[in-house]
């Protein structure tokens, strides 16, 4: 999949590629709720130069202490802007 975005980003012209995959946890009867943040096991990302190919960062995310108040959409949309904060800082 991040071969196909590479080559995706250098039509584009980008100079990075950021990929970011999210491992979710099943669920009653093995499905998984989207808006949970309990499904959520963890996120792993990396920075992908799109000139050479090289690793520039990468990280994992935990989701961190669920309660009943993040358990929601809101809590996936708190949880996706911790990843972005995190990647942020390798792009400057």
């Amino acid at each position: 999949a991040d071969k196909n975005g590479i080559n995706e980003a250098k039509e584009g012209f980008c100079e990075y590629f950021i990929s970011v995959v999210l491992n979710y946890k099943k669920g009653k009867d093995n499905r998984v709720e989207l808006n949970k943040l309990s499904m959520i096991k963890n996120a792993q990302w990396k920075i992908i130069n799109v000139a050479d190919g090289t690793v520039v960062a990468s990280g994992e995310n935990s989701v961190g202490k669920v309660t009943s108040e993040n358990d929601n959409k809101e809590g996936v949309q708190s949880f996706a802007l911790k990843i972005a904060k995190d990647i942020e800082p390798f792009l400057k």
